[in-house]
């Protein structure tokens, strides 16, 4: 995957992937958020 986007949330840095449009993944080490 290519991270198009950087979001911050929190104090934690999460790499968004908009590729899947309109869902919003996003994964933090070995922690996937999906939103």
């Amino acid at each position: 995957m290519s991270w198009k986007t950087t979001n911050f949330i929190g104090n934690r840095k999460w790499h968004c992937d908009m590729a899947s449009f309109p869902t919003e993944i996003c994964e933090m080490g070995e922690y996937v958020l999906v939103i």
